[in-house]
């Protein structure tokens, strides 16, 4: 059985259901925030909602394209996914400056 592996853990890719493939949920440090603090991503309760939302259009799974390094908080997402029943895989990789 193919799995994907969300912060709460191996799911069946079965149960993946309607995915955002590209978002940020959490931003809380980093450079683009020091830049500009409008970045700043750190109230849960309002990611939560913000999830609720789409789950209750019928999405399942949300992919966080933060980088570690720009304010990923991987603890925030576990907790999200627990409150919001939403599968929420955390990328891995580096930014790379240009």
């Amino acid at each position: 059985m193919p799995v994907a592996r969300t912060v709460q853990g191996d799911v069946d890719t079965g149960q993946l259901g309607i995915c955002y493939a590209h978002e940020h949920l959490l931003i809380t440090g980093g450079m683009q925030v020091r830049l500009d603090p409008d970045f700043l991503l750190n109230d849960r309760a309002k990611a939560a909602d913000d999830i609720r939302a789409f789950t209750a259009l019928g999405g399942k799974t949300m992919v966080d394209m933060l980088p570690p390094g720009l304010g990923r908080d991987p603890d925030g997402l576990r907790v999200l996914s627990g409150v919001t029943g939403a599968h929420i895989i955390a990328t891995t990789g580096f930014h790379t400056e240009k």
